[in-house]
């Protein structure tokens, strides 16, 4: 780790923490918690330590050996549930369960808020996700959040887009 622990990787601006979260290490996580990393900063595409932590934790390469397959996914939740809190300041079941269509939401993505005109909007649909559950090396058996994407509306161009539940926050 590095003295700043908010200290930034210069092309992409991905913090220490979301760094760590990325690659789902737990440990490093809270050493820069303790240290007094803002868990919420976004990189340059408007990803947060959860969108990374969610994202990679649906990639992490897993053994095809049982015992090993349950530490990384218990690895795995801990890190999501981790950025959940300290992102959302909830868990990310509890963050799952407040989506409903209906609620209004923001999100931080620089390529969606250019794409839409704003970042607010309204979820309309969830949909199952378009991955391709098969090719996967192993499947892990629990529900992740890459299973259902949520379809949101823009509230200033009413153009339609699809987002993973890491990447909403319920409107303020």
């Amino acid at each position: 780790l590095c003295a700043d622990p908010n200290a930034s990787h210069p092309a992409s601006n991905t913090s220490k923490f979301s760094f760590a979260a990325g690659i789902l290490n737990l440990e490093a996580m809270r050493a820069l918690l303790a240290a007094g990393a803002d868990p919420c900063s976004v990189n340059n595409f408007g990803k947060c330590a959860l969108s990374n932590a969610v994202k990679n934790a649906e990639r992490a390469p897993v053994s095809e050996d049982e015992s090993e397959r349950q530490k990384v996914r218990e690895r795995a939740h801990a890190v999501i549930d981790l950025s959940a809190q300290k992102v959302l300041g909830m868990s990310y079941t509890e963050h799952l369960a407040s989506l409903t269509v209906g609620s209004a939401v923001t999100w931080e993505d620089v390529e969606k808020v250019n794409e839409l005109g704003a970042k607010t909007g309204t979820l309309v649909d969830i949909r199952h996700s378009t991955v391709d559950q098969a090719s996967r090396k192993s499947i892990w058996g629990w529900s992740h959040p890459g299973d259902r994407q949520w379809v949101v509306e823009s509230d200033s161009s009413r153009k339609q887009a699809t987002f993973m539940p890491s990447q909403l926050r319920l409107a303020t």
